[in-house]
């Protein structure tokens, strides 16, 4: 998902929101949710304690972001942005930190 919308020229606008909170709140939410999938994964049958995979979760997902803008460059009407990835890192960190936490609390 993160690579169709990153491939469009024009990405769909929200009414009554700038391009700017709507971009915010898109590389926030879903490079949070992609950390947060990664962290998912990586407890499957693995051997890594649980800060293991909360650092190699946010990693991956920034590196991603990284990648993720890089492509932007060969989009036309797209253009990098250094922002956008650390929008990238925040999201994934605030995932990967907090929901797991969160879901224990209060389905445990």
């Amino acid at each position: 998902t993160i690579w169709w919308l990153s491939d469009r020229e024009r990405l769909p606008k929200l009414s009554g929101v700038s391009d700017q909170v709507w971009s915010v709140l898109g590389h926030f939410t879903m490079f949070g949710l992609l950390g947060l999938a990664i962290w998912w994964a990586l407890g499957m049958n693995s051997r890594l304690l649980n800060r293991e995979r909360q650092w190699y979760a946010i990693g991956i997902a920034t590196l991603y972001g990284v990648i993720d803008e890089l492509h932007q460059h060969y989009v036309p009407g797209r253009q990098p942005d250094v922002l956008d990835v650390l929008t990238d890192l925040i999201g994934a960190t605030v995932f990967v930190l907090v929901v797991p936490k969160l879901y224990a609390r209060w389905f445990e």
